[in-house]
């Protein structure tokens, strides 16, 4: 039967160990966003190549497999200054750092070292595809036409799809109403000290995130 794609619940939580399932839930991990490319199992096989008296395959054997998802999701802040938005548990994800000054602000930026993963629930009308220790790569787009986004690319390790109701308990009070992209909004712009005014704006974080994987051992590394 034919999925409803519009039937869907995203929950991101972040790991408290990378790669143990910390159990997201959708009443406290829900994320308002955009969901594209889902690759609940994405493969890699090996051909087997042997030789027979007779013309066919020799077939093929699953060698390794992980999981893909691409979130797209707006930048509006918290309802208070000091408060993490929504959002944060996916940029730490991405190899960015959480600095929170109480009722005045909460920022990130890239850092080198103790890096954060996150386990994903996506509930697609009836099924669950689990993805855990996931690590992304970051992108932002500004456009005066527009509003502020953010897309992240999450590679993770794969868990088998169960059946699963779609859960009807989400809370997005954390994510705000993005504001446009215009002069009104945008006054405080400012790239390497300089102030100018732009008609579309991009950064891409650029992290090189691998599913790597051994006789032992299976992870996404570090950003």
């Amino acid at each position: 039967m034919a999925k409803l794609m519009r039937n869907v619940v995203l929950a991101i939580k972040e790991e408290t160990t990378s790669g143990t399932d910390i159990v997201p839930t959708s009443l406290a991990n829900s994320i308002l966003a955009r969901v594209s490319d889902a690759q609940p199992i994405s493969a890699e096989f090996a051909d087997r190549n042997n030789v027979m008296a007779y013309l066919g395959s020799s077939g093929k054997v699953a060698v390794s497999n992980h999981s893909e998802i691409t979130v797209e999701f707006e930048l509006a802040g918290a309802s208070a200054a000091g408060t993490v938005p929504g959002w944060g548990p996916l940029l730490k994800a991405c190899g960015y750092s959480e600095t929170i000054v109480a009722v005045t602000s909460v920022t990130y930026k890239p850092l080198s070292a103790s890096f954060k993963t996150v386990s994903i629930y996506y509930f697609l009308d009836g099924l669950r595809h689990k993805m855990i220790g996931c690590a992304g790569s970051p992108s932002f787009s500004l456009s005066s036409r527009g509003i502020p986004m953010a897309t992240i690319k999450f590679t993770g390790l794969y868990s088998a799809t169960t059946d699963t109701t779609l859960p009807v308990d989400s809370d997005y009070s954390a994510f705000l109403a993005p504001q446009a992209v215009n002069k009104v909004n945008t006054t405080a712009f400012t790239l390497h000290g300089a102030s100018t005014p732009f008609d579309t704006f991009t950064i891409d974080g650029g992290n090189t995130v691998v599913y790597q994987r051994s006789s032992g051992d299976r992870r996404v590394p570090a950003p």
